[in-house]
């Protein structure tokens, strides 16, 4: 594979247009509905050690982002952009956002809602729990929840891909004339979510009341492989979106070339054959191919990785445990 995967995909989308592209964009829309934002004082009254983490973490100092960061400013004046908490495309993934008018207002850092799903809708049916609630109530009860919004832990694949939507700038515009970069560089799915930790809930029926849980190797080789399956899978959707040359499909180019490799090498060790096969087709898409193939092929990833967050044996997946622990640490 190596280079042979880039070079036909990168022909293959200098034929997009931008009109497409246009289409596409979704108008800079927040990742959730800004309607049902609660704030995450409100899941913290109840949440209090869970919060107590999360204050300390780089999510919550987002929204003080405008005096932290030196290159703000920079990508601000480049994008005619006045303030950062109340421009859509900042708020996407700087911020907890509300919506206001047809617009968006960051009103905390990235925060609990940010990746468990707006709450209005569910955070009621979460928190009431009824008087010796037995097994079947409690389950109907967080299933209720689920259909309203809710991204528990376990949905994996679907909290993992609030990471990826804001680690990985999906906004060709912002990173080629704002000059804004291209995302976390290495980003490294274990690493960041063991960065966020937060496993309380875990403690109350573990041995040994541990606070804030460690993951267990089990769980650390599922994240790190649905981490390498779904690099590939943004870095493809990424690349398709790209309509022009410039400094955005070059950084994508090369996520895509380095994921793909990391993916190759989980591949050889011989757990993974469909992702194999996948990592195939993506040689199959041939110059004079619109964005519609290189999306496809992405959806192919998407549902492979939803299956191994959820079917998954990790006990039998104690080959990848060196390639786990020779894992480089990511650069921001």
């Amino acid at each position: 594979m190596g280079s042979k995967i880039i070079h036909p995909l990168i022909w293959s989308l200098l034929g997009i247009s931008l009109s497409t592209f246009a289409q596409a964009r979704n108008d800079h829309a927040l990742w959730h509905d800004g309607s049902k934002i609660v704030s995450p004082r409100e899941c913290g009254s109840c949440h209090r050690k869970e919060f107590a983490v999360w204050e300390e973490t780089g999510h919550a100092r987002h929204s003080n982002v405008d005096d932290h960061y030196e290159t703000a400013e920079y990508v601000k004046l480049r994008m005619g952009v006045l303030s950062m908490n109340n421009n859509s495309v900042c708020v996407k993934c700087h911020y907890t956002g509300v919506k206001v008018g047809v617009g968006a207002v960051g009103v905390a850092g990235v925060s609990c809602e940010s990746c468990h799903g707006p709450a209005k809708d569910w955070l009621n049916l979460h928190n009431t729990v009824r008087p010796n609630e037995d097994a079947a109530q409690r389950e109907a009860r967080r299933e209720m929840s689920l259909a309203r919004g809710m991204i528990r832990p376990a949905e994996l694949y679907q909290l993992a891909s609030k990471c990826f939507e804001c680690h990985m700038v999906s906004e060709e515009e912002l990173v080629n004339r704002g000059g804004h970069n291209t995302g976390t560089r290495d980003f490294n799915l274990l690493a960041a979510m063991e960065e966020i930790r937060h496993n309380f809930l875990h403690a109350r029926f573990a041995a040994g009341k541990v606070e804030n849980t460690p993951f267990d190797m089990y769980r650390r080789r599922i994240i790190f492989v649905l981490g390498g399956i779904m690099d590939v899978e943004f870095s493809l959707r990424a690349l398709a979106s790209s309509t022009q040359e410039g400094r955005y499909r070059k950084a994508m180019t090369k996520r895509l070339s380095d994921a793909c490799k990391k993916l190759e090498a989980l591949c050889r060790t011989g757990y993974f054959p469909d992702i194999e096969l996948l990592l195939e087709k993506i040689e199959t898409i041939h110059p004079g191919q619109s964005k519609s193939k290189a999306d496809e092929i992405a959806d192919q990833f998407s549902v492979s990785a939803k299956r191994f967050a959820v079917a998954a044996d990790a006990r039998s997946l104690e080959g990848v445990d060196k390639l786990l622990l020779s894992q480089k640490p990511q650069k921001q």
